[in-house]
């Protein structure tokens, strides 16, 4: 007979596998999308508007903050309790849903309201020609309001992962993306304005997400459940952020919701320092050398984007597998994932490495143009950050999936803190080299700390169980 717990660690690894692979496509298409975009884009609207875009661009991810964290909390929480306590998990759905609706609400309206009196082209974008000026305010509110009310979409994608259904997150997503490229080919066709295409850039969002909820919504257990599995859920729901104890009782509503908002609520804050150490390099080059300054940033940014992109696709995949292994405090089969996932962070680095170097500048030059040529020091400033982000996430996504959230959010605050005082000092004197560094830097320390206290409690004696 085969035993049931290397059958459930054998069936954990096929699907992250499966969601790896099917992952490494989508992001395939979304390099394709972002490469045949960025070519037409800076052609049609020129080089000042083009680093405009692309500074909102990065802007509309600070928005990434919305969910409070509940995006992945159900990665952890919802990871953990899938395929044991199908009411515990219908629960912490609702509650992640109801939250993300109501954040995303609110930002939505201030956007709307406040968003078009803001200072863009003046103070945010630093641009100074009349068409930049003229398309600065409508481009960066309707993306940003657009972004917004994607958001709650976008959660089905994290419910999918949760499952351990990453393959169909992805597939769809390939869906999404090659619609979204036909519609900014349509608008440049039709010469639409930039406000208008950039609603079509970020509109994959919109139409991946509405397409995943539709599968994830037959994914959640029906309303009945049997009374010996509620009994069951309410001594046996685990309390595992930061201490692995069995802890909490109380009504069904409270049992789930206060222990969603403290695990969301470490990785909230953890969230909004990496969205910023990750996403404001653009804003820091603008802000300092001018919109026009962001377009060899930018490029050298997606020349190494789809390194670290599938070093999300590698954490998302493992996330919630970390967690369901956590449960049955397999910690043999953790080291050997998080074995696995280092080794490919390293080698899918040294040929992404190998690649820039050889042929990343005239590449760029050849699909942007010679005003996007970055130079060998900007390549390699990042590729240290490509480097950094597949640290960080694969260390997250195991201490996260087993439920310790503190240690991470301390770490990623206090280096955020650091990342905003040397930005600060440095400013009169920084270029695109140094904010990449900047943002290397930090990424990797908070990724560093992770992996290290990981080990220590992977040294800690565990009691095996089926």
């Amino acid at each position: 007979m085969t035993d049931p717990t290397y059958q459930r660690a054998n069936d954990r690894h096929n699907r992250a596998i499966g969601s790896i692979v099917v992952g490494v496509v989508f992001q395939a298409s979304y390099v394709l999308a972002q490469f045949i975009i960025l070519a037409v884009l800076i052609r049609e609207v020129g080089e000042e508007r083009f680093g405009m875009w692309v500074t909102i661009f990065s802007m509309t991810m600070w928005l990434s903050i919305l969910p409070l964290g509940m995006d992945r909390t159900l990665l952890t929480r919802l990871g953990q309790v899938a395929f044991h306590q199908p009411a515990m998990a219908r629960r912490i759905i609702i509650a992640a849903v109801g939250v993300v609706v109501l954040s995303s609400s609110i930002a939505a309206i201030l956007i709307g309201v406040f968003g078009w009196s803001l200072p863009w082209a003046e103070s945010i974008l630093n641009v100074t020609g009349e068409l930049a000026i003229r398309d600065a305010v409508p481009t960066a509110v309707t993306a940003m309001l657009v972004t917004a009310l994607a958001i709650p979409l976008m959660l089905s994608g994290f419910v999918l992962q949760a499952y351990q259904r990453g393959a169909t997150r992805h597939l769809l997503g390939i869906i999404s993306q090659l619609t979204g490229l036909g519609l900014v080919l349509l608008g440049v066709w039709l010469d639409w304005p930039l406000p208008w295409l950039g609603v079509m850039i970020v509109s994959p969002l919109v139409i991946g997400g509405a397409l995943q909820w539709i599968v994830a919504w037959r994914l959640m257990p029906p309303r009945s459940t049997p009374k010996t599995e509620i009994a069951s859920e309410t001594n046996d729901t685990k309390d595992t952020t930061d201490s692995g104890e069995t802890g909490g009782s109380g009504g069904g509503a409270q049992r789930v919701v206060r222990p969603m908002l403290a695990t969301g609520m470490g990785l909230w804050l953890a969230d909004i320092a990496m969205i910023l150490l990750v996403n404001s390099g653009a804003l820091v080059v603008a802000q300092v050398n001018g919109a026009a300054a962001v377009v060899p940033y930018g490029a050298v940014y997606r020349l190494v984007g789809p390194i670290f992109v599938c070093y999300v696709v590698i954490a998302h995949s493992y996330w919630p597998a970390f967690g369901d292994a956590a449960r049955a405090q397999d910690h043999q089969w953790i080291g050997k994932a998080m074995r696995h996932s280092m080794m490919f962070v390293v080698g899918l680095w040294l040929l992404g490495a190998a690649a820039c170097l050889t042929v990343g500048e005239p590449f760029i030059v050849w699909w942007l143009g010679e005003e996007a040529r970055p130079g060998t020091p900007l390549i390699l400033a990042a590729l240290a950050f490509a480097l950094a982000n597949g640290i960080y996430h694969i260390s997250v996504a195991a201490l996260a999936g087993m439920g310790y959230i503190k240690v991470q959010t301390i770490v990623s605050l206090g280096m955020l803190g650091v990342y905003c005082l040397a930005t600060w000092l440095c400013a009169d004197s920084l270029n695109a080299i140094g904010v990449m560094l900047l943002q290397a830097a930090g990424i990797a320390l908070i990724g560093i700390v992770n992996a290290a206290y990981l080990m220590q409690v992977m040294r800690r004696p565990t009691t095996q169980t089926p």
